[in-house]
């Protein structure tokens, strides 16, 4: 009798961590604010230490300017936990030219700011900054395949060395 009551207790507890967690998934998707659990702390808490703001470039491009600019992921994961984790700071910042980056592109158009996510491939690395060129054919009609766009390593949401 003791041993059944005890699995009971045992099979309840399993229940309620996973509808815990699972209402937390929830929660998260309707965008409600959710608090960070220790796990995601350690996360934001280890991004806010290495991360570096970035200096005003002419290169970069900005939303007054020329309707676009780059959102910085990495300012954003001191803030926001991603889905996927962004690559090491070290990663980002050892970028070599035929890497492919995933970069996050807000783009003003109508009054509206959107955000496209697209590719591309680096060609080179000046004064801190990386170059490359468009590796999409983007939704918008301000940014074209094969343009040259300056990031910095702060911009890279994804790596892919393979293509």
């Amino acid at each position: 009798m003791a041993v059944q009551i005890i699995s009971i207790v045992i099979v309840l507890a399993i229940v309620v961590y996973f509808l815990r967690k699972e209402n937390r998934k929830e929660q998260k998707y309707f965008g409600k604010k959710v608090e960070p659990d220790r796990k995601e702390k350690k996360i934001l808490a280890r991004y806010k230490q290495e991360y570096e703001p970035i200096s005003a470039d002419e290169r970069l491009a900005t939303l007054d300017r020329d309707k676009w600019e780059l959102e910085d992921i990495a300012k954003n994961a001191t803030e926001i936990v991603y889905d996927h984790p962004i690559p090491a700071k070290s990663e980002r910042q050892n970028l070599k030219p035929g890497d492919l980056v995933k970069l996050h592109f807000m783009i003003e158009e109508e009054g509206e700011t959107e955000t496209e996510r697209m590719w591309v491939q680096v060609t080179g690395e000046k004064d801190g900054l990386f170059s490359g060129t468009l590796d999409n054919d983007p939704f918008n009609e301000i940014l074209k395949a094969g343009q040259l766009i300056w990031f910095h390593a702060n911009h890279v949401s994804h790596i892919d060395r393979n293509k």
